[in-house]
């Protein structure tokens, strides 16, 4: 999944995001606000197709204070369960 995110992520920062690891911010990376919904919304779209949407928004908060893949990736991993 860490994989897929990372093309979501270069693909929402029009190819300039290179990230060594999945650890970093996006914020420190560069991705803008918009660059991180738009990301947000690729990743739900191809993760969790049948999400309820107040129930991906409300799982947020933890992407929110650490805006990184890995807590991207560990949040929709909680939603799929």
């Amino acid at each position: 999944m860490l994989a897929g995110l990372l093309a979501l992520a270069r693909s929402a920062s029009d190819g300039a995001l290179t990230l060594a690891d999945p650890d970093d911010s996006l914020i420190e990376l560069g991705l803008d606000s918009l660059q991180i919904v738009t990301l947000l919304d690729e990743a739900a779209r191809t993760y969790c197709p049948r999400r309820d949407a107040a129930a991906f928004d409300a799982s947020l908060g933890r992407f929110l204070d650490h805006p990184t893949l890995r807590e991207l990736a560990s949040t929709l991993q909680r939603l799929a369960e």
